[in-house]
């Protein structure tokens, strides 16, 4: 159990990493949120005006929403 358990966290921090490194290549801001989704982006133009923005929840595989994710997910969109 222990050993699946620890593959999957790897397995989701590998992919957060993959996701927030694309973010930056298309030059958005990154900042982790800690709850209920994985970060905040943020894209500015050349002005600073926010042309786009939302909370990203990053999962792997077939793995679900927890209710707390959920809740966010229902709040924010």
């Amino acid at each position: 159990m222990r050993y699946r358990f620890r593959k999957n966290y790897r397995k989701g921090k590998v992919t957060e990493e993959v996701v927030a490194t694309r973010y930056r290549l298309l030059r958005y801001e990154l900042e982790p949120t800690g709850r209920g989704s994985d970060f905040y982006v943020t894209k500015r133009d050349i002005l600073g005006n926010i042309i786009d923005s939302g909370y990203i929840e990053v999962k792997a595989g077939d793995s679900r929403l927890s209710e707390l994710q959920q809740d966010t997910k229902k709040r924010k969109g």
